[in-house]
């Protein structure tokens, strides 16, 4: 090679163009990086769980719409949780070991009072307006007997690790809402509304859950004509079904929003206007979770072989839980869940499906969580040390006596006792139990005696009916013939009779309520009555040396 090929002044020339080619790399070639490669639902990869929660470095963002309850809080640090990884996919595990001051020690009970006269009715217990109110920051009053054990609801330990979010269609909410304001969410350090609308009541924020439905599927179906109605008429009433086809998609985008407002939180829980909640059970029973497992927690249901926990007695998630839940629905909300949503009939039934896309399984925990109230319930032995988490379908009357009760088992056994089933017993039920009352069905079933009818009546049927003895077959005659044969019957708790058709009589082995049966025409309607002081006897010999919060 010349040696005019390494010239001064070509080296010069070289060496300015290395320097530009380095420059344009450095600050040009920058800006044209890849963006991080976002998360993807592996189906063929199993995700370990995240790092323990740590305090973020600032303040997680909250949008200015978030109501005044929802304060930002110190988050979990490490020392509070536990050291050890747990697997993903194992029972609802015990953190800590159950402190002996939260046993919930038996206590006899009194004996059975005078018995009712026959025809005296059972009521439903009124809630008296002379009870002392909640403790609250405001109004907290410590019964000296309880040493300072009893704090202001809002304030008790771990309440803020729990953000509560609330579920309710624009036609409840000022009938419903207001009542939950004034009891439950009074106690809540954290919680947000959802409805198909936005706006506000008694200054606090009503959020839009229908707000991060797609364009294309607003553009899609009718029903969304409706809510753009009542976005730009917020005074518009909208028929109940049209609501309620509204409904099913306030679930996934309402979760979704509620972890971004606080992804911080431990633990969330989902409710609807006819859910009562326990917040003191609650707490205790949260404080025995993990945080990092992802738990999916609720009453299970199966529809078309998806099982899901149904929304109305409540859904527990975990922050693990909603962490996976949000980066799934980042992904598949638009591509998958949306069109799930069309096809079926409920948003829970898709939360079941979205939480399995997430890679996060159903824990059924009945009772703790249940889908019944408590004149529908079944009391049994197997249930008694359980304790009462949440129950479903009560009307407001019924809410608010069940909080009369946890007001009145806080006062005297402050935040560190639950309450078991048991103790709803002996408070809710118990006391309605009569000897007799009419126009009431107490759903005895577990023996049914029915005269057949002689029109009716086949050669099979006739040596069935009279193959059981004659005293028994004299049950079907009256009430009183029912109840002696109850009475005769060593398993049986209570009975039914009705006069339709030739006569029936069912007997239980169960302890139910039940629940008004008014006579409709000329059509006989139930009688029904308890076995009071066998269901005391028995009921007394069922000990409870601690809670039992494992869900078998």
């Amino acid at each position: 090679m010349s040696r005019r090929a390494f010239t001064p002044t070509r080296i010069v020339a070289f060496a300015i163009v290395l320097s530009l080619l380095t420059f344009f790399w450095t600050f040009a070639g920058s800006q044209g990086q890849p963006e991080p490669v976002p998360f993807h639902l592996d189906r063929e990869k199993q995700y370990d769980p995240p790092e323990p929660l740590e305090k973020p470095a600032k303040q997680p963002h909250v949008p200015p719409h978030v109501p005044q309850t929802l304060r930002p809080s110190k988050a979990p640090s490490k020392s509070t949780l536990p050291t050890q990884a747990t697997p993903l996919h194992s029972e609802l595990t015990l953190v800590t070991a159950l402190p002996t001051s939260t046993n919930a020690v038996d206590t006899e009970d009194e004996a059975p009072s005078q018995s009712v006269e026959d025809g005296e009715r059972g009521h439903a217990t009124r809630v008296s307006t002379s009870n002392a109110p909640y403790p609250t920051a405001k109004n907290s009053t410590i019964p000296a007997h309880l040493n300072g054990t009893q704090t202001a609801c809002k304030d008790m330990p771990r309440a803020s690790d729990i953000m509560v979010i609330v579920k309710i269609s624009k036609s409840e909410m000022r009938e419903k809402l207001p009542s939950r304001l004034d009891d439950l969410l009074s106690c809540v350090p954290h919680f947000a509304i959802f409805s198909e609308h936005s706006g506000t009541i008694r200054n606090y924020t009503v959020h839009d859950a229908l707000e991060g439905v797609t364009s294309a599927t607003k553009k899609k179906h009718d029903v969304f004509k409706d809510y753009e109605k009542l976005r730009t008429q917020p005074a518009a009433q909208l028929s109940k079904p049209t609501l309620k086809k509204l409904d099913k998609w306030m679930m996934l985008p309402m979760l979704y929003k509620a972890h971004k407002m606080r992804p911080e939180s431990r633990f969330y829980v989902i409710i609807s206007p006819d859910t009562s909640l326990s917040w003191t059970n609650l707490v205790q029973w949260v404080d025995r979770l993990d945080p990092r497992i992802p738990y999916y927690i609720g009453a299970p249901l199966m529809i078309n072989n998806m099982q899901f926990a149904q929304h109305g007695p409540g859904i527990l998630l975990s922050n693990n839980a909603l962490q996976r839940y949000a980066k799934a629905y980042d992904e598949l909300y638009a591509s998958k869940w949306e069109t799930l949503v069309e096809r079926e009939c409920c948003g829970d039934v898709v939360l079941g499906q979205a939480m399995s896309d997430a890679y996060t399984e159903l824990h059924g925990t009945f009772p703790l969580m249940n889908s019944d109230k408590p004149d529908l319930f079944g009391w049994t032995q197997l249930h008694w040390c359980k304790p009462s988490v949440t129950w479903h379908n009560l009307t407001q009357a019924q809410i608010a006596t069940a909080w009369e009760f946890e007001k009145k088992w806080t006062r005297t056994h402050g935040w560190e006792r639950p309450y078991v089933m048991r103790d709803v017993f002996k408070a809710l039920v118990k006391p309605r139990l009569v000897n007799r009352t009419d126009e009431w069905d107490n759903l005895s079933a577990d023996t049914k005696l029915v005269r057949p009818a002689l029109e009716d009546l086949t050669d099979h049927d006739s040596q069935e009916w009279y193959r059981i003895d004659e005293g028994t077959r004299q049950a079907v005659n009256s009430w009183e013939d029912c109840k002696k044969v109850c009475e005769a019957t060593p398993d049986c708790m209570q009975w039914k009779h009705s006069a339709k058709g030739d006569g029936e009589c069912h007997l239980g082995k169960t302890i139910k309520l039940g629940e008004k049966s008014p006579k409709r025409g000329d059509e006989p309607s139930w009688t029904s009555g308890w076995y009071v002081e066998r269901i005391h006897n028995i009921t007394r010999d069922w000990k409870c040396s601690e809670p039992n919060w494992l869900h078998r």
